[in-house]
């Protein structure tokens, strides 16, 4: 299951910045390229995890008895991260650059596919970490019944290809031309008569 969920992951979020916005080029299915996309997951979230890693560390020692929701902040620090980190790891070519500078660069020129990015990502991570509580917490799973397992599973798998979708859709705009203004009609929509009269006069 997680090498599949893995490898979904990796596919939508690439095939979306690639330009395949419909997700129509499905790569056949192979299981070496599933292990190398658990991988390339396994290293991202690993490097992703160093900012979050100051807050877990400060619910721990200094929190008694911290509630689950306290997890909230570093689970979503460490998604956040885990985006740009996917973003640097393939636009560089090398697991082992977790920060690129040239992408780095290409979102400062880009701040408005940064907000919309935000804009979906931070409700995403605090819905992927309710759905994997629900999915992973023994004691929740006893008191509502196990069927809120299998469900909590479902709605995390939903949620996290939301997620690579929503990664995979800023990667695609940010690499776009100077002149393109993303999540726009075509000009040849906003043409009307009247404008096309005018300028004919």
């Amino acid at each position: 299951g997680l090498l599949l969920l893995a490898s979904t992951f990796i596919v939508i979020c690439r095939e979306t910045a690639a330009g395949d916005l419909e997700l129509i080029d499905w790569p056949p299915i192979d299981l070496m390229e599933w292990l190398s996309n658990l991988f390339f997951v396994a290293v991202a979230a690993l490097f992703s995890y160093i900012p979050a890693l100051p807050f877990a560390l400060l619910f721990i020692f200094t929190i008694d008895d911290p509630g689950s929701y306290w997890w909230i902040v570093p689970t979503v620090i460490h998604l956040i991260t885990f985006s740009f980190v996917v973003m640097s790891m393939m636009s560089s070519g090398s697991m082992t650059r977790p920060i690129s500078g040239e992408l780095i660069k290409a979102i400062a020129n880009r701040p408005g596919e940064l907000s919309r990015f935000l804009a979906y990502a931070f409700p995403f991570s605090i819905l992927m970490f309710v759905f994997s509580y629900m999915a992973i917490d023994h004691e929740f799973a006893k008191e509502y019944k196990v069927w809120t397992y299998f469900f909590g599973c479902l709605l995390f798998t939903m949620t996290s290809f939301l997620f690579a979708r929503n990664l995979g859709l800023m990667a695609f705009y940010v690499a776009k031309p100077e002149d393109y203004v993303a999540f726009n009609p075509d000009k040849s929509e906003q043409d009307t008569p009247s404008s096309t009269e005018e300028s004919s006069d």
